[in-house]
């Protein structure tokens, strides 16, 4: 069934159910929640990762939980949010806590370019997991990168999915039968699922290569049963022979999947 819905489900339409789920989830905008501070895994994350002070890049802000720790902890952060009932919430959250902060309105997997160099970067709690398309999910990666300085770290959270899981390969070739039947050009990728809203379920080693991909490297990766985080560190941009700007972690990224391409062909030699 999932596989079918996927298949017939365009993107705004996901978006669509996506934006009706937070409205219906209460916690999310409720500020008893988002005043009861980062997770433990998030201040672990923050603690060993992050610089003491700074300013402090938030994306997908929700309704101001991490906005508001970080403030608490003595970061300058700015902060943005797609979803107007969650971004509503979390500007009353940071007045209503004395914090003079806005919660800035950016369009849905998108940054805000502006002329500020971020210290460090935070994706909010399963934000990046809620993006459909790995095109998608780079360009946003990108586009944070850009705005750090270099070895800033960037801190975000997925849904872990089981290399033995084959549920997802049945739901993926599914929704995309029925994709090519409709003609449509976007395929779904496996990983792809549709409970309630829709989320991406990563291999670790997904997200790491995503992470390079996207101009960082991977610092640490941690699976928390059907949860994870991630850690990656904005690479350093050095200049080639032609001067042309190399970005390291991309070109990491290509060495490891040449080398990884290389073990799984000699596996299948007897």
């Amino acid at each position: 069934m999932i596989g079918c819905w996927l298949g017939v489900l365009d993107r705004n339409t996901l978006h669509r159910i996506d934006q009706f789920y937070y409205e219906e989830r209460l916690m999310y905008a409720d500020p008893d929640y988002n005043r009861s501070g980062l997770m433990e895994w998030e201040q672990c994350a923050i603690k060993t990762h992050f610089p003491r002070r700074g300013r402090l890049l938030l994306v997908g802000a929700g309704g101001g939980r991490e906005a508001l720790a970080l403030h608490r902890l003595g970061y300058e952060v700015d902060a943005y949010e797609c979803h107007p009932k969650l971004r509503a919430a979390a500007e009353q959250l940071l007045r209503d806590d004395g914090m003079a902060a806005t919660v800035r309105f950016a369009p849905r997997d998108m940054v805000v370019e502006n002329d500020v160099t971020y210290d460090g970067a935070v994706i909010g709690w399963t934000a990046y997991t809620l993006i459909q398309g790995r095109a998608q999910r780079l360009a946003l990666l990108s586009a944070v990168k850009q705005q750090l300085i270099d070895d800033a770290p960037l801190l975000l959270s997925f849904f872990v999915r089981s290399a033995s899981d084959r549920s997802f390969h049945m739901v993926t070739k599914a929704a995309n039968t029925i994709r090519r039947i409709l003609r449509r050009p976007d395929r779904i990728e496996l990983g792809d699922n549709l409970v309630y809203n829709f989320a991406h379920h990563f291999l670790p080693a997904e997200v790491e290569n995503e992470l390079r991909e996207g101009g960082f490297q991977p610092a640490e990766t941690v699976c928390l049963g059907a949860s994870g985080y991630a850690v990656g560190l904005a690479a350093q941009e050095r200049h080639d022979t032609h001067g042309l700007r190399v970005d390291t972690a991309s070109q990491s990224a290509k060495i490891q999947d040449s080398t990884v391409g290389l073990v799984e062909r000699t596996s299948l030699i007897p």
